[in-house]
């Protein structure tokens, strides 16, 4: 990762960062973000997704005046190498706060996965992988990767959960595919509804401990459990 980090740095890049650091003054800052504009632009593209392209390059320059203000020559690392690492932290933080919706925790794992594989990917390659290599590394089919990574963004029901899936099947593991369908059909339920799933098959209680929490009875809780077993069976038929 680091070899790859040097080449996107530029002798004049270094060249305007020592001028600023010499002489402070808006024109030499001027043209550090002159210089750095290409490598703004690369972590923008290799993050975005889907995701507002424009947020995530005033992102990436929060980070780029971090790394200008926080920059020590002495360390003997150069500064596109330092500047890297704070615009690449501040686009992927800018991606975990523009969540304003819900995510089921498997998808936020998926968002997860997705990140780690093309930073690794990046240091093994020494380049920005495709989409068809992220895909590939994170088991996930390409045309589902945009969908993952704009999940909290957008509510489930406007994504196009039905590209959300795996390439290949993992023992063990429940299929992204049967995740989605799942929940689409929790969505579906009322909050008491859910309430009473989360009790029984979250917390493991019984249904009269989870009576005693919701202040019913243990038949109305029978009552709703099943109605809510069937109902998310035959959204999911």
């Amino acid at each position: 990762m680091e070899k790859y980090l040097k080449k996107l740095s530029n002798p004049a890049l270094e060249e305007a960062v020592a001028k600023y650091q010499k002489a402070p003054s808006e024109k030499h800052k001027e043209e550090v973000i002159s210089q750095a504009d290409r490598l703004v632009r690369h972590f923008v593209k290799t993050y975005s997704y889907g995701s507002d392209e424009e947020e995530l390059k005033q992102a990436g320059y929060e980070g780029l005046m971090k790394a200008l203000k926080r920059f020590d020559p002495e360390r003997g690392v150069l500064f596109g190498t330092y500047a890297s690492h704070c615009i690449k932290g501040e686009i992927r933080r800018e991606i975990r706060r523009e969540k304003t919706f819900y995510r089921p925790n498997w998808m936020i794992e998926l968002q997860h996965t997705v990140l780690e594989v093309t930073d690794e990917l990046t240091g093994q390659l020494g380049r920005k992988p495709t989409r068809a290599e992220i895909a590939e590394a994170a088991n996930i089919k390409e045309e589902g990767l945009s969908q993952i990574m704009q999940a909290g963004r957008i509510s489930l029901e406007e994504l196009d959960q039905e590209q959300v899936r795996n390439q290949n099947y993992v023992s063990f593991q429940l299929p992204i595919e049967d995740k989605v369908m799942l929940a689409r059909a929790v969505q579906r339920l009322s909050k008491l509804q859910k309430k009473v799933l989360f009790h029984i098959y979250f917390e493991e209680q019984t249904q009269q401990e989870t009576a005693d929490r919701l202040d019913m009875s243990q038949r109305q809780v029978s009552r709703v459990l099943h109605k809510s077993l069937a109902l998310m069976a035959k959204t999911m038929m």
